[in-house]
């Protein structure tokens, strides 16, 4: 009886209290602002969420544009190698081109004699591949230097005749001199070289290609 009555009297204790007007305020506003507590964090989670999405996704975009940034550079300073690789590529073409070029080497050795030396005799290449069989020689995976002879004979002073030789060691095409001759020149009229001696120069010569 006696915890009954306790109770009961806290209890009613209780519910004076509560009747007050000042609890009252107070616990209306208590509430109320758990309330809007437990709504705000319900409406602000997703937002939080979101945040957290974004920031990942940012580092991540991040990251992967640093690797493409990375990659770029790279492909920038393999194409700058290619490029300075290429020239030097052209250069090696032209002293070994590919194939035999036999006619654009008698050009090239005709063209240096009419500008230096007063006249080209002959120009004798030997046998070369022929265009079939240098396109077969080009498709094999391993390419060798192939050498073959020539034969050039000018006639001139011997100042033109030596101009002529440094003009040949000059060309971009590799050719190496084998044996030079010199022999008095019939052909050169003593009107067109007053005061020289005509000379022919007879050079043996060796040129390669790839194949």
């Amino acid at each position: 009886m006696t915890q009954l009555s306790q109770s009961q009297k806290y209890i009613q204790q209780f519910k004076v209290a509560t009747e007050k007007p000042q609890v009252k305020a107070y616990s209306a506003t208590i509430f109320s602002f758990l309330a809007a507590s437990l709504f705000g964090l319900y409406a602000i989670l997703p937002t939080v969420r979101t945040i957290l999405f974004l920031r990942r996704e940012i580092a991540d975009k991040t990251t992967v544009n640093k690797q493409m940034e990375d990659k770029i550079s790279a492909l920038i300073e393999s194409q700058a190698s290619y490029e300075a690789a290429g020239e030097r590529l052209d250069l090696v073409f032209a002293a070994i081109p590919q194939t035999a070029q036999p006619v654009e080497l008698a050009l090239s050795l005709r063209n240096l004699a009419a500008s230096t030396v007063a006249s080209a005799s002959s120009i004798q290449i030997s046998s070369v591949p022929l265009t079939g069989e240098e396109a077969t020689a080009s498709a094999s995976p391993q390419k060798n230097s192939s050498p073959y002879p020539l034969t050039v004979v000018v006639n001139d002073s011997y100042g033109n005749l030596k101009t002529f030789i440094d003009g040949i060691l000059s060309l971009q095409r590799i050719l190496t001199i084998d044996s030079i001759n010199f022999t008095p020149s019939s052909e050169i009229a003593e009107s067109t070289l007053p005061g020289s001696i005509g000379l022919q120069l007879v050079l043996q010569l060796t040129t390669y290609y790839q194949n």
